[in-house]
């Protein structure tokens, strides 16, 4: 598609803020990333992960972890 262009350091920031907002809603509710890791049927440096913006995770992931942390956003 011409003249689409996404901005790498935008993907970047984005994936950062949404996993601090990840971090925090985990937080609130006093679980661990081991905590939300096994309820997600995930693992705990996957959680870390995506709370650092490192990794990049289905669909699936985040529908689990709004309904475990009742962050309505899903």
């Amino acid at each position: 598609m011409e003249g689409i262009f996404v901005d790498p350091q935008q993907i970047s920031d984005a994936k950062r803020a949404l996993g601090r907002r990840l971090a925090g809603w985990r937080k609130t509710h006093g679980l661990t990333q081991d905590d939300v890791a096994r309820r997600v049927h995930s693992t705990r440096s996957t959680v870390a992960n995506v709370e650092n913006g490192r990794q990049v995770v289905d669909r699936v992931f985040w529908a689990q972890c709004d309904s475990l942390l009742q962050a309505g956003v899903g």
